[in-house]
Order: C-alpha cells, then sequence, then structure tokens
C-alpha cells in the first residue's frame, strides 16, 4: 500500500539547508506539514517557511521552526515533545541532519593531538558520531515508542550515504556513522510486514549542498563536477516515504548518470537480508505488537 503524504505531519532534522530543505519543500507541496528542525536557517529555509504560515490556511500544510541539536539527546526530547504539541500527531520522522567530518570531530585530528580538534580528549565520544549516527537513532527510538504505543502506521526515513559502503581513507568516522544507519536501517526491516511502520534509508551519491563548499571541504566536490541536486535527491526520498515498494528497510542509493546539469538521476535498490527470522526474533516480534517499546 502506498503511503499518502497529504495531511500528515513530519519533523525534518537538518532542514535549514540542503537536502533536508528540499526534502521538507517536497512534502510541504504535496500537503504535508512539516516541522523545520535544526540549529540554523539559511535564508532560502526561511522563504519557504514563510509561504506556509502556521496555522494552516484552509486546512493546508503549514512550516515551523524549531531550533534543535541533533547531539543531543534533550534537545531531541524537547523537539519532540514541541512537534506533539504543535500537530496533532506526528506521522514522519526524517532525522537526516548531519555533518561531514569536520576537523573540529574528525579520525585525522585526533583530540589533544591537534589542534583544531574540538572533541574533548578525557571524553567519551566523538560530535560527529553524536550528531551523524546516536542522535537519528535516538530521534528514531523515540518515534518508534510513539507510533507502536499510539498504534499509528508511522514512516521513517534516514539518510546516510554512499560512503557507507564506498568509503574512503579522508573521512573514516562519517563513513562510519552513515554505515551504521544502513546497518540500522536493515535491522528493522519487517517493522512495515510486523507493524505497519515504514522504515527506509537514503544514500545519496555526491550532492552539491552548501555543506560542501565549507573551506573544509574545497576541492572535494566541485559545482562543475558530476552531482546530483538537492531537489533530484529529495524527489527519491519523496518516493521512498510514499510508493508502496519501498518502506521494507529498503537502502536505497541515488547518482547523477547523465551530464551535469540534464537533471536525470537513477535509483538502485539493494536487496534487504534477514528474511529468515529466529525463534527469538520471533518472540521479540510479539512482544512488540502487546507492549511496545515498554518491554521491561
Amino acid at each position: 500500500m502506498s503511503f499518502d503524504v497529504k495531511g500528515k505531519f513530519a519533523i525534518v532534522t537538518g532542514a535549514g539547508s540542503g537536502i533536508n530543505l528540499a526534502f521538507a519543500e517536497q512534502l510541504l507541496l504535496a500537503g504535508c506539514s512539516v516541522i523545520f528542525a535544526d540549529i540554523a536557517l539559511r535564508d532560502e529555509a526561511k522563504a519557504l517557511i514563510a509561504k506556509f504560515p502556521h496555522p494552516a490556511k484552509e486546512g493546508g500544510p503549514s512550516a515551523l521552526y524549531h531550533v534543535y541539536d541533533q547531539s543531543n539527546w534533550t534537545s531531541i526530547s524537547q523537539t519532540w515533545e514541541f512537534a506533539l504539541k504543535t500537530f496533532p500527531r506526528i506521522d514522519i520522522l526524517c532525522p537526516g541532519a548531519g555533518i561531514w567530518e569536520p576537523p573540529s570531530s574528525a579520525f585525522w585530528h585526533p583530540p589533544g593531538i591537534s589542534p583544531l580538534a574540538k572533541d574533548d580528549p578525557n571524553g567519551s565520544s566523538y560530535h560527529i558520531l553524536a550528531v551523524n549516527l546516536m542522535g537519528p537513532i535516538r530521534f528514531a527510538q523515540i518515534a518508534l515508542d510513539y507510533w507502536m504505543s499510539n498504534k499509528i502506521a508511522g514512516n521513517l526515513l534516514l539518510v546516510a550515504s554512499m560512503s557507507a559502503y564506498l568509503p574512503t581513507i579522508g573521512t573514516p568516522l562519517y563513513n562510519t556513522s552513515k554505515g551504521g544507519l544502513a546497518s540500522f536501517t536493515l535491522s528493522l526491516a519487517q517493522m512495515k510486514a510486523r507493524l505497519g511502520i515504514r522504515v527506509a534509508c537514503m544514500c545519496p551519491a555526491t550532492t552539491f549542498t552548501p555543506a560542501v563548499v565549507a573551506d573544509y571541504c574545497k576541492g572535494k566536490v566541485r559545482e562543475q563536477d558530476m552531482n546530483m541536486t538537492a531537489t533530484e535527491c529529495a524527489e527519491i526520498m519523496l518516493r521512498l516515504v510514499t510508493e508502496e515498494q519501498y518502506g521494507n528497510g529498503e537502502v536505497v542509493e541515488g547518482m547523477q548518470f547523465a551530464e551535469s546539469g540534464s537533471g536525470k538521476s537513477d535509483v538502485r535498490t539493494r536487496t534487504v537480508p534477514g528474511k529468515n527470522i529466529l525463534a527469538e526474533e520471533e518472540k521479540l516480534w510479539e512482544q512488540l505488537k502487546t507492549k511496545g517499546m515498554r518491554l521491561a
């Protein structure tokens, strides 16, 4: 069954710019109200939100901004509570915010050694992993608990990267974080069949966005190279959320195969393993049906 986003309510993190902004726009144009959760908004995001004021006019979609830090679990919880107070329910979650291994949190700039590193050498995590991996998983956990507890056919879309399985030496922590999201998606592959909750993961190839023009990214991605646009990527993301064949834990990649600026892209779905369920997994599914996330 397809998923109609018209009249639905979504949270998109990282919607202040780039791919997630483009995805939020696709949702709004399709009739879905959206909370833009991000640390800040670019001017184009502010302009888009202004076009869809809240409360909505004549039953149409609306957009709101909420200040958000995906590395902070308190911020995640506060954003969720804000969304529930603003909208009658939450149908779609895309915790897409992410960073591309800045020198402040990079494997090749060790804390306590590199003057560029900002991670605490006596701490317990890298900021990039908190943003790119732990934050999305925590937000997904909150959403899944809500959907299961309220018998809502929710829709979770994660944003990874082809770096998840085509890693490079320059960004090992970024690659690891995106690989973790892809694996997490595969782990939830049967949520739709068992509980009616859709789960999918977008893995874009090189996409030209404001994130890639930061000083530490210059030279890696050039505008004249063969890249997807944020809109092309977002159009694929909307398909993952709406089309019947998706939502079963697919990890889907999008890549620009034509000349830059041609507007053509190709989508390839990747096989989801894990169709043979172990006896212990059957027990867990029964518990999830009756107790949701409240297993203890």
